[in-house]
């Protein structure tokens, strides 16, 4: 005879194995910033904040604004801008990445610029399955450390096949280079200048 009340937590637990990703908002104009930043009353102020409290699969929703540089995602998250990257900036303060994903992560409609790191000053993506779409990569650098003397203009820096997909990289001088990556792939849609 089979155990009723194992039956019974099983049927309760299997409801809970299918419950949707959340999503958390991100605004600039947020007054009550509380974390899980569920709606947009509760936004959190920067984007960190919501990527630091965010579970895999949950999507982070940013609204316009120029935004801190070093987001570090290492989770499977889908970070969209509400208005694209016209309106939605990443700013690397000449300092950091703008960005970093792994594991997953994808990043959708922003401008990334003022990255400065020495791998990929506007975003790094160290593993393969990193997505990086409708993004404007614009104004950032790389530089070796060995030799601080010289410096590349490098707007993103992966040594995995990430998928990038109707993103602009735009270099400020003809010395700089729209895209560092190994191995060297070419995506869908993308425009280097």
């Amino acid at each position: 005879m089979k155990n009723p009340i194992s039956l019974a937590v099983l049927t309760l637990l299997l409801p809970l194995s299918s419950l949707p990703a959340a999503t958390l908002y991100v605004s600039l104009e947020s007054t009550n910033p509380t974390p899980p930043y569920a709606s947009w009353d509760t936004a959190a102020t920067n984007i960190q904040q919501a990527v630091g409290t965010a579970a895999g699969g949950d999507q982070v929703v940013v609204t316009n604004g120029v935004y801190p540089g070093y987001v570090g995602v290492n989770n499977p998250l889908t970070l969209l801008s509400v208005n694209g990257p016209e309106f939605t900036i990443i700013n690397g303060g000449g300092t950091n990445h703008c960005a970093f994903l792994t594991h997953g992560a994808s990043l959708s409609g922003f401008t990334l610029t003022n990255g400065r790191s020495p791998i990929g000053g506007g975003v790094y993506c160290p593993s393969a399955d990193s997505f990086l779409t409708n993004c404007v990569i614009a104004g950032n650098s790389s530089f070796v450390i060995v030799n601080t003397a010289a410096e590349w203009r490098v707007a993103l820096s992966t040594t995995a096949p990430s998928l990038i997909t109707r993103s602009a990289f735009r270099a400020r001088e003809a010395t700089e280079a729209g895209v560092w990556q190994h191995p060297l792939q070419l995506h869908s849609k993308c425009e280097l200048g």
